[in-house]
């Protein structure tokens, strides 16, 4: 229904009418940018008197139930938007084939669709990219609806707005774009329930940080994770896609979730990593030395990482140990407590052995052979010598007393 006084229009701006405050509303497409009465913004399709109008997507409301937080709407300005997180994974992989580790069905749908255009000619993938290009906007909440989805996004309606937990549960039905599944593979969306299973769903929304975790029906069941992103970073990851290209150095921060950890770390250069040493239990990464500052991951027990700096003593648990600076087998660098650390076991010394021909060498262990001398201690030779010294005495002795 109408949230407010508000205006709807026709194609053009032409037939403007103001439909009143509770007035009912019958949407048929979710939101999307399009020129409206206050120029570009989020509109939606409506059927009003049996013709087709348009409404700004932030003229509606549920018709039942709370509404969301203020910080939760997505205007068309905002300065950060909300970006499928696996996004984040490419971006710190550099390299733009990591996104076929996430969205190969629809990348691939769609590569055949370009190919059998017939106003193209036949496209390499390289082509494709930069011909097709993504919006990295995934998340996007209007007051009365809100669009979700990685690089294939769908529209819902919110029917009602309930609190649960940190976040909300909201019972939405789907537009008409969703209700018909015309000549979209069902696969290329997140798994969202078919409209001829069922109409209406719960979606499930818990803010942690800067990211949105997002629920089918219960906790149990994960649906995806969306992160807060700045301009920046959206262009970052658009230039990826497109062209190959990116420049993570203007980024200053990435997500991070309410307690300091990151679901993917930034880009760092792994090539001189070398294991040093390992975990001995689950172990948090921090910002700085200090339990109080903000926690980066959590490495589980047996992590591997390379030590890279040594800080303070402290006592934790009983225990005293530095603080050391580490770099982590899976790229995420931070302080950690090194008494829950153990120093990886040093190789066998190796001897280089000549192969007869001269032509090659090999790489041997170094073994003790079990006939070969063994090196015969000082006080052991000082004994023997004790011995030796008193036997020939002793027989001297029984000599001389013979020929008395």
């Amino acid at each position: 229904m109408a949230g407010f006084d508000t205006q709807i229009w026709k194609s053009g701006l032409n037939d403007i009418r103001t439909i009143s405050k509770g007035e009912a509303i019958y949407p048929r497409n979710g939101s999307y940018i399009y020129d409206s009465i206050n120029g570009k913004d989020y509109i939606v399709n409506i059927r009003y008197n049996n013709e087709d109008y348009y409404i700004l997507a932030n003229a509606l409301v549920p018709a039942s139930g709370d509404t969301l937080p203020e910080s939760w709407f997505t205007p068309i300005d905002a300065t950060r938007k909300w970006i499928i997180s696996y996004y984040l994974d490419a971006l710190r992989t550099g390299n733009r084939e990591t996104f076929f580790k996430y969205e190969r069905t629809w990348m691939e749908y769609n590569f055949e669709r370009a190919e059998n255009d017939e106003r193209s000619s036949v496209l390499t993938w390289t082509e494709w990219f930069e011909e097709w290009g993504i919006n990295a906007e995934s998340l996007v909440f209007n007051t009365g609806g809100l669009r979700i989805g990685g690089f294939e996004r769908c529209s819902f309606f919110m029917r009602n707005i309930t609190p649960f937990e940190s976040g909300y549960r909201i019972t939405v039905s789907s537009d008409r774009r969703f209700t018909i599944e015309v000549n979209i593979p069902f696969e290329i969306r997140l798994p969202f329930p078919r409209y001829s299973e069922r109409k209406i769903f719960d979606l499930i929304f818990i803010p942690d940080g800067d990211y949105m975790d997002v629920y089918l029906d219960s906790k149990e069941n994960k649906l995806a994770s969306f992160a807060k992103a700045d301009s920046v970073f959206i262009t970052e990851i658009e230039n990826l896609f497109r062209s190959n290209t990116y420049d993570t150095s203007k980024i200053t921060s990435w997500p991070r979730r309410a307690n300091g950890s990151m679901d993917y770390p930034p880009p760092i250069d792994m090539n001189s990593y070398k294991t040093t040493h390992h975990t001995t239990d689950n172990l948090r990464l921090r910002d700085n030395p200090n339990t109080t500052s903000l926690m980066v991951t959590t490495l589980s027990n047996g992590s591997a990482v390379q030590v890279l700096e040594t800080g303070e003593m402290q006592t934790i648990d009983g225990i005293s140990a530095p603080w050391v600076k580490v770099l982590s087998e899976s790229g995420y660098t931070g302080w950690c407590f090194s008494g829950y650390l153990e120093e990886v076991a040093k190789p066998e010394p190796v001897a280089v052995v000549e192969s007869s021909s001269g032509e090659a060498t090999q790489i041997e262990p170094v073994v003790q052979n079990s006939t070969e001398e063994k090196t015969v201690p000082f006080w052991v030779l000082i004994a023997i010598i004790g011995a030796a010294v008193v036997v020939v005495g002793g027989v001297m002795l029984f000599i001389l007393k013979k020929k008395k």
